[in-house]
């Protein structure tokens, strides 16, 4: 089971995930999780680094897919604000989306990395399905309940395993 909640990579933020290297690496799409990954839990605003790199991730040819465990209505604020195609109370990490995406952009799982801030749901997901998976720090201490368990689970499962 620790195998499939240890990221390929961990990162402080988004921002610093490095495009260039994703698509050497023969990455094409990008799933990535809404809540303490592009926005605080309360928040509908991505900022603008964030944003950024959203945009130059586009401008590369990589195929973005937001996908959140959060409300259907919250998860559709954010994707209609800012154009990108996305998913909310998608169950993750047993998410149907996965398959899905695979089926309609037509990509084999390893052409796809999963970002996230949850190891039990972000990373575990990308891991149940054959895809590359990228670990940020959550961008706010702030959660909702079910989050906290799984965030002090993960700092049990990080600390033993030297993460």
């Amino acid at each position: 089971m620790i195998k499939k909640i240890r990221p390929d990579r961990l990162v402080k933020a988004v921002e610093v995930i490095d495009l260039t290297q994703l698509k050497q690496s023969g990455i094409r799409a990008l799933i990535i999780d809404i809540d303490n990954t592009l926005t605080p839990h309360h928040k509908d605003v991505i900022s603008d680094s964030k944003l950024e790199w959203l945009k130059q991730a586009s401008a590369q040819g990589f195929l973005l897919l937001l996908l959140s465990n959060n409300r259907i209505g919250r998860t559709k604020v954010i994707t209609e604000n800012y154009g990108i195609q996305g998913y909310g109370f998608a169950c993750k990490p047993f998410s149907s989306y996965y398959k899905k995406f695979l089926k309609s952009s037509g990509y084999l799982p390893k052409e796809v990395c999963c970002i996230g801030d949850q190891l039990l749901t972000d990373i575990l997901g990308a891991k149940l399905n054959g895809m590359a998976s990228i670990y940020v720090e959550p961008i706010s201490p702030r959660d909702i309940i079910f989050s906290r368990f799984s965030r002090w689970l993960e700092k049990r499962l990080m600390t033993r395993k030297g993460y």
